[in-house]
């Protein structure tokens, strides 16, 4: 649109741009967010496994107990012959319980170091003060 101004024998023209402004994108997700999001879905799936495979160990040392030989007393000890066989026995409960606790372990420690990347998201896009010291800089919440 032209919008024209007359003045004596002065005529000024203008242009106006009647167009609605275009709305700007809303801002993406951090990486902050992402990365914390990433942290405690993998701790997440790693406790499930955990938890799974604990049970699997519970599970198997109950059936080792259960079928443990009439030498053996309530601690598992044996008589030399039958000893080597409850050891075989339990060294897959054994190897599922470690499993299970490095698995509990540290999907437990993703979590939560997830949970604490969304935290500095979330409290630090409120306010970002950043103030430089002789040690470093320190981030305000």
């Amino acid at each position: 649109m032209h919008l024209i101004a007359r003045r004596g024998d002065a005529t000024r023209v203008a242009q106006l741009d009647m167009t609605p402004p275009q709305a700007a994108a809303a801002p993406g997700p951090s990486g902050w967010l992402i990365a914390g999001a990433s942290l405690a879905s993998v701790g997440a799936v790693a406790l499930v496994v955990g938890g799974a495979l604990g049970g699997v160990a519970l599970g198997r040392a109950s059936d080792a107990a259960a079928n443990l030989p009439r030498s053996c007393d309530a601690q598992r000890r044996c008589l030399e012959g039958d000893q080597q066989a409850v050891d075989a026995a339990y060294a897959d409960t054994y190897s599922f319980a470690s499993a299970a606790d490095g698995l509990l372990l540290g999907g437990g420690a993703l979590v939560a170091s997830g949970l604490v990347f969304v935290l500095v998201d979330r409290l630090g896009a409120r306010s970002r003060k950043v103030q430089p010291t002789a040690h470093g800089l320190v981030l305000a919440f």
